[in-house]
């Protein structure tokens, strides 16, 4: 638990990814609008689990894939985002082999990226209740379809749902205070079609083999000592 991925992990695992369905209109032909309190960060084409691929976000239309029929005042699991780190060539090798193991369209939910190296400031302080701070760079990203998506899209589809993502994100840790301290500051800053960026070039090279747009957080963050003796 001490290391920063390990806090990181912890606070995934205590966010909650699923859908809360209110209502069901029946669409025809196994399609289904749902109204739901969040759309987490589903976007078109996504795959639930073997039962549901999602038509559109706005609104919620899901297509049945096996016969499943949603329910109202029901909850349909949705998959937590995957967490990589490392080097960005390491981390792109790493996707690449978690992808391999998936069925062609099974993989399409987000991921979510600690780049390294990062910066990590020890506090020598032994009366402080931190060991440290660490600025950090956290990408929030999620495919899309190069072939359908307009820039648009990309805002809709992608941007937006992983900002909304990353915002969750710092609210949960917030009320980590067992791990955490209230963060000092952070940035959001979107990227389209993620990549190595040049100045007035825009994205010239691909860093991950995925086609990916999303939102990188940067954000310094207290680490608490974990006990008295740290």
């Amino acid at each position: 638990m001490s290391t920063l991925k390990n806090r990181l992990k912890s606070v995934l695992s205590g966010m909650i990814f699923d859908l809360e369905v209110e209502s069901v209109a029946d669409l025809g032909s196994g399609r289904y609008e749902l109204e739901v309190c969040n759309n987490h960060y589903l976007k078109p084409c996504d795959r639930i689990g073997e039962s549901y691929e999602v038509e559109s976000i706005d609104p919620l239309i899901l297509e049945s894939l096996d016969g499943s029929i949603p329910e109202a005042d029901s909850i349909i699991n949705l998959w937590p985002p995957l967490f990589i780190h490392g080097p960005v060539k390491r981390a792109n090798q790493e996707l690449i082999d978690y992808v391999e193991t998936k069925e062609p369209g099974e993989y399409s939910f987000p991921f979510i990226y600690l780049m390294e190296p990062y910066i990590e400031e020890t506090d020598n302080n032994k009366l402080s209740p931190f060991k440290s701070v660490a600025e950090v760079k956290l990408f929030f990203m999620s495919t899309y379809d190069p072939e359908s998506f307009l820039v648009e899209d990309h805002h809709k589809n992608n941007i937006e749902p992983m900002r909304d993502l990353a915002l969750a994100f710092i609210d949960e840790i917030d009320v980590r205070g067992d791990i955490f301290g209230e963060p000092e500051d952070f940035e959001i800053i979107g990227h389209i079609d993620f990549g190595l960026f040049r100045d007035a070039q825009g994205y010239i090279e691909k860093i991950f083999s995925q086609n990916i747009s999303g939102v990188e957080l940067r954000i310094k963050l207290p680490l608490k000592k974990i006990c008295s003796k740290c």
